[in-house]
């Protein structure tokens, strides 16, 4: 082979390769990936326009598949990136602590370990309690799976899950 189409294999190699290691990472960094593989790409494109005019075609249909390769992986990665970090629950402070209490008819699912609780909401959604009363672990124990009861809740600070504070 000649050695222009020797050099055009390796750049398109080299092309192909930050593609596939720029997967790897954080987006900020894939971003900047993908910038510097369209800047090589275009620089590249021009030098070899100016080269040889036959071998244009190949170099510019390889650079551009490589770069949109790059763009797709990216905009990927941003996307579940942001369905993360919308469904943390956040932890409860002092000042949510002091809040009154809640009273609610839910339904119960059981312990989760020994002092969390499964409930039902009434709006379909389940949560997770802490129990630390004694005598509330005993009366929830007695309890069977799918049984409405109704209960007095709270945040505790430093705490995601609510507090059970009475049962009835």
């Amino acid at each position: 082979m000649s050695k222009k189409r020797i050099r055009v294999i390796g750049l398109f190699i080299a092309v192909l390769s930050l593609a596939v290691l720029s997967g790897c990472g954080s987006a900020k960094k894939k971003q900047k990936a993908t910038t510097k593989t369209t800047e090589v790409a275009s620089t590249t494109e021009k030098k070899n326009i100016s080269k040889n005019k036959d071998q244009q075609t190949i170099t510019s249909s390889a650079t551009t598949e490589a770069t949109t390769k790059v763009t797709t992986s990216t905009t990927t990665s941003t996307a579940k990136k942001t369905t993360k970090a919308t469904t943390e629950t956040p932890i409860a402070t002092k000042k949510d602590e002091q809040k009154a209490a809640v009273k609610a008819t839910v339904t119960y699912n059981g312990f989760s370990d020994t002092n969390s609780v499964e409930m039902k909401m009434s709006d379909g959604s389940y949560e997770v309690m802490i129990v630390e009363k004694e005598d509330l672990i005993k009366k929830l124990e007695d309890l069977n799976p799918g049984t409405k009861v109704t209960i007095r809740y709270k945040a505790k600070a430093g705490q995601a899950n609510k507090q059970i504070i009475a049962v009835f």
